[in-house]
C-alpha cells in the first residue's frame, strides 16, 4: 500500500502506452484486478461508480471525500509522485505518446495481416484516476488497496474496447494469432511490467516502442526502478523499521489478523486470492464460438453477471473484505509506520531524483 509505483509507471509505458491492444486479450478481462494497484497504495469493497450493474448482491458505495485542504492526493503525496503529478505534464506526454505508439501497432498489425483499433484512451482506470483527487484515507476508504474493486471498472473499459470485439470475432486459432503477433511469441500479457524481456521480443508493442523513441526511456526507468528498489530494502533492514513492523504486525494481530509480517503481505493475499477467483474466465473465454465473443463484448458495456467463468458473489466477497482489510491496515500503518518509514522515504527519493534527473526528464517527454 505505501511501496513505490515504479513498476505499476513501467506497465503503464508498456501495456497503457497501449492499452486499446492490451485490453482486449482475454486475461485483461478475466484478472483485470492484477492491473494492479500501485504501490503507492497499491499493489478495493464497493465496486467503482462506473461498474456495470448486476443481480448480485453489491456492497453499500461509500461516498468519496474529498481530500483535506492539508493533505495532498494520494498520488502526489511523495516527492516521486509529486514530481510525476506537477501540472499534468507526464500525464500529457503519455497520452501523447500513447497515441503514437497505437498508430504504430497499427502499421505493424495491418503489415501482418491483422486488424487493430486505435483509440488514444488513457491507460488508467478510474480507480488509479482517483488517486489524482482523494487522499489516501479517503481513496482507500472508498477503494482499499485497488486490486479486486479495480475488476468491475477496468473489465468494464477492456471488454468494451473496440479492440475486444476484432479478438472475439476470430476463432481460438486466429485469436491466439492476433495476440502472439501483438505481445510477442511466448509472452503473457503479466509480462509488460517485465523489463528482463526485451522490446524486440514484445511484439508490435515493442517494435513500435522502438520506433517511436521509447527505448531509451523507458530503459532508464528500469534503472530508476532497481535503485528504488535497493533503497528501499535498505530502508526495511534499519533497527528502526524492523521494530515499527513488528508493531504494525501486533496492531493487525490485534484487529483481527493474525497472519501477516510484512507491510505488503495484505495485498498479496487479496491479490492470490483474486487470481483464483478469476482464474476460470481465461479458458472460459477462450471456448466461445466468434459469434459468441462478439456478442458479449459488443456493446456500451458487459454485464459481468454474463461474464463466462466469473464467480460473481465471490468477487463481491472479496472486494467487501479487501475494504475492511486495508483500512485496518490504514490504522494500523498511521499508528506505527507512517512517522518512521515515510521521512526516510522521501529522503532517499529526493537522492535519487537528484540522481536520476535526465532520466526523469527524459519520461516527461518521452517520444518527442
Amino acid at each position: 500500500m505505501r511501496r513505490s509505483f515504479i513498476a505499476l509507471l513501467l506497465c503503464s509505458l508498456l501495456a497503457a502506452g497501449c492499452a486499446s491492444g492490451t485490453s482486449t486479450e482475454p486475461e485483461t478481462a478475466v484478472a483485470a484486478g492484477e492491473t494492479e494497484s500501485a504501490a503507492s497504495s497499491s499493489e478495493e469493497a464497493a465496486p467503482s461508480d462506473d461498474a456495470p450493474d448486476s443481480d448480485a448482491d453489491e456492497p453499500d458505495d461509500v461516498v468519496p471525500e474529498p481530500s483535506d485542504d492539508d493533505e495532498p492526493a494520494m498520488a502526489a503525496s511523495s516527492p516521486i509522485g509529486a514530481f510525476f503529478a506537477e501540472d499534468g505534464g507526464f500525464q500529457t506526454a503519455l497520452d501523447e505518446y500513447r497515441l503514437r505508439v497505437e498508430e504504430g501497432i497499427l502499421v505493424c498489425m495491418a503489415e501482418q495481416g491483422f486488424e487493430f483499433a486505435v483509440t488514444g484512451e488513457g491507460g488508467t482506470n478510474a480507480v488509479e484516476e482517483a488517486q489524482n483527487e482523494l487522499s489516501e484515507r479517503a481513496w482507500t476508504s472508498e477503494f482499499g488497496y485497488g486490486i479486486s474493486t479495480s475488476f468491475d471498472s477496468v473489465a468494464q473499459a477492456q471488454a468494451t474496447n473496440p479492440n475486444a470485439e476484432i479478438l472475439f470475432s476470430m476463432g481460438p486459432a486466429e485469436r491466439e494469432a492476433w495476440t502472439e503477433t501483438l505481445i510477442g511469441v511466448g509472452n503473457d500479457l503479466g509480462d509488460l511490467g517485465n523489463g528482463a524481456i526485451p522490446l524486440e521480443e514484445r511484439g508490435c508493442i515493442g517494435s513500435s516502442i522502438i520506433e517511436t523513441g521509447g527505448q531509451g526511456p523507458i530503459d532508464g526507468l528500469e534503472d530508476f526502478g532497481e535503485a528504488y528498489a535497493e533503497r528501499e530494502e535498505a530502508i526495511f533492514d534499519t533497527n528502526d523499521m524492523i521494530v515499527a513492523v513488528g508493531d504494525w504486525t501486533q496492531c493487525m494481530s490485534e484487529v483481527g489478523y493474525p497472519d501477516y509480517s510484512e507491510l505488503d503481505a495484505p495485498e498479496s493475499s487479496i491479490r492470490d486470492r483474486l487470481s483464483v477467483i478469476t482464474a476460470p474466465i481465461r479458458p472460459a473465454l477462450d471456448a466461445l464460438e466468434p459469434g459468441e465473443g462478439q456478442a458479449l463484448f459488443d456493446g456500451d458495456e458487459v454485464d459481468l453477471a454474463k461474464l463466462p467463468g466469473l464467480d460473481l458473489d465471490a468477487l463481491r466477497s472479496l472486494q467487501a473484505e479487501e475494504l475492511t482489510t486495508a483500512l485496518a491496515d490504514l490504522d494500523c500503518y498511521d499508528a506505527h509506520v507512517r512517522d518512521v518509514y515515510e521521512p526516510l522515504r522521501d529522503e532517499f527519493e529526493i537522492d535519487l531524483m537528484n540522481e536520476f534527473g535526465e532520466e526523469l526528464d527524459a519520461l516527461r517527454s518521452i517520444g518527442q
